[in-house]
C-alpha cells in the first residue's frame, strides 16, 4: 500500500489523487506505529526538501492527514516539521504554498 501511494505523492496527476495518496500514506504510517513512522521520517522530510515541485507537495500533504491520526501524539513531530512547513511558504510553487498554509492552519487548531 505504501509503495502504491508512493507513486502517487510523486506522480504528476490531478491534486486531489496526490491528496489521497497522501492521507492514505499518513493513515498507513500510523497503523504500524510510531517506532515506523520515525524510520520513515527521514525519507518524507527528503522528498519535502527535494526541488521537485510534485513530490514536494506530496510529501508535505502527508503532513496534512498526520494531525488528525495521531491526535495529541503529533505534537512531537511538529518541532521537526515547523522549519518544513515555513519554507515552504516561500516556495514558487503555489500548490507547495497553499499545502504549506493548510499544515499551517491545522497545527493552529491542535
Amino acid at each position: 500500500m505504501l509503495g502504491w501511494c508512493k507513486v502517487f505523492l510523486e506522480k504528476d496527476c490531478e491534486t486531489v489523487q496526490r491528496s489521497g495518496a497522501a492521507q492514505a500514506y499518513a493513515e498507513c504510517l500510523v497503523s504500524f506505529g510510531e517506532v515506523y513512522l520515525d524510520k520513515m521520517l527521514p525519507d518524507i522530510i527528503a522528498k519535502i526538501q527535494d526541488n521537485d515541485a510534485i513530490a514536494k507537495e506530496g510529501f508535505l500533504g502527508i503532513f496534512v492527514f498526520l494531525p488528525g491520526c495521531l491526535e495529541e501524539k503529533f505534537e512531537r513531530y511538529f518541532d521537526i516539521i515547523f522549519p518544513l512547513i515555513i519554507e515552504a511558504f516561500s516556495d514558487n510553487n503555489e500548490r507547495v504554498r497553499s499545502v504549506s498554509n493548510k499544515i499551517f492552519e491545522i497545527c493552529i487548531k491542535l
